[in-house]
């Protein structure tokens, strides 16, 4: 990535050394700076108990127990990222299509828009004030995604600077360098712009950027009655229409006559389960479907 897409020129044989002396991440006198530790480190968290993204989801529109899921990550800031997108994708709907790809791959389109969810957790960790004791957040709630970082605009800005052009000024740019070099984040200032485009393709609201004592910010999701509409409407209903046929069908034969995989069938049905009441009866070749509620 960062000699083919960046144009970094130190070549593959370059020694650790060398290579963080030219990324400015190793002092004079030998000692890694921090951000050589978030970036590099194998436990940064020893050094920075701050820098773990903490991920909730929520059943509702508060933060309220029980939670449907609770994870602390650790790990360098390229792990950070990568599994905090993970959760928010893992717990968010998703319609998978045909099978149309030469490797019998099936597309699946989320939600949200993965870019832009990744993009807001990358500029939360890359970000964020290390100094404050908070952690970054992320929280999944029914109605919205919401990213916290303890940080804040360079001085002069207000959130209306994030919707039109803007140059890149990054707090931590010793960790926003290598960040970059990888593909995590580019430095052009576009990011806020690309998350608002993301959100007009999906036909979502723009995104809410909110600074107060912290700086956090808002993805609004479909609602229930929306997400079931779009996603069941042609899908679920070939699904209800091949159960009614024929009751014993099995999801194996329900793939093949729509094309699915297996997991898109089975992902159809989970909905039609709360949906429809739908649930299989009697032995796995033998059984049969039935609806219980109409």
């Amino acid at each position: 990535m960062a000699r083919e897409r960046r144009g970094f020129k130190l070549p593959v044989s370059t020694s650790a050394k060398d290579l963080l002396a030219h990324l400015d991440l190793m002092r004079e006198d030998g000692r890694l700076t921090n951000a050589a530790v978030l970036l590099f480190g194998k436990k940064p968290q020893r050094y920075f108990i701050n820098s773990e993204v903490k991920c909730a989801w929520f059943y509702g529109t508060r933060v309220e127990k029980p939670m449907a899921d609770h994870q602390i990550y650790q790990g360098d800031v390229f792990q950070l990222a990568d599994q905090a997108r993970d959760f928010v994708m893992s717990h968010i709907s998703r319609e998978i299509g045909r099978h149309n790809g030469p490797d019998g791959s099936a597309p699946t389109r989320y939600e949200l828009p993965l870019d832009a969810v990744f993009e807001l957790i990358v500029n939360a960790i890359c970000h964020r004030d290390y100094t404050s004791h908070e952690s970054v957040q992320v929280m999944l709630f029914s109605d919205r995604l919401e990213i916290w970082n303890a940080g804040s605009l360079p001085r002069g800005w207000t959130v209306k600077n994030l919707f039109r052009p803007h140059t890149s000024l990054p707090p931590n740019e010793l960790l926003a360098k290598p960040m970059y070099l990888k593909g995590y984040i580019e430095k052009t200032g576009t990011g806020t712009g690309d998350v608002i485009d993301y959100c007009r393709q999906w036909k979502l609201p723009p995104p809410e950027f909110v600074e107060e004592a912290d700086f956090r910010v808002i993805l609004r999701r479909r609602t229930t009655e929306e997400t079931t509409e779009e996603t069941l409407s042609k899908t679920a209903a070939k699904i209800v229409c091949l159960i009614k046929r024929n009751p014993q069908i099995s999801m194996i034969q329900m793939a093949k006559k729509l094309g699915l995989s297996e997991d898109g069938v089975f992902y159809h049905i989970k909905a039609l389960r709360f949906k429809l009441g739908l649930r299989r009866e009697g032995a796995t070749k033998k059984g049969r479907w039935v609806f219980d509620k109409k």
